[in-house]
């Protein structure tokens, strides 16, 4: 969507928003799934502690999907925790001093 709309802010908000917010989220999900992998050579217990956690996120990352799609349908800007201003940044560009 960054590449496809260039004067539309809103939008822009939106794309940068689901690439830094959801996309930190998938990261953590595939960083619990690779620690539980290697935590196999070190305890059962800590690999369904590492799913369970990779499962948590994957909750998280499903509801926050689902409201920033709402809100990017209504017209709406909702700020992910963090991800929201690092959006706000990335649409304003680097700053001029």
């Amino acid at each position: 969507m960054l590449l496809a709309e260039t004067s539309n802010e809103t939008v822009r908000f939106h794309a940068w928003q689901s690439i830094v917010g959801l996309g930190g989220l998938t990261l953590a999900v595939i960083l619990s799934y690779t620690l539980g992998i290697v935590a196999l050579f070190i305890s059962a217990t800590a690999v369904s502690v590492m799913f369970a956690v990779a499962a948590v996120i994957w909750i998280v990352l499903l509801i926050a999907w689902a409201i920033c799609l709402w809100k990017a349908v209504t017209g709406q800007r909702w700020h992910l925790p963090l991800a929201g201003e690092y959006a706000e940044r990335f649409l304003r560009g680097p700053s001029r001093i």
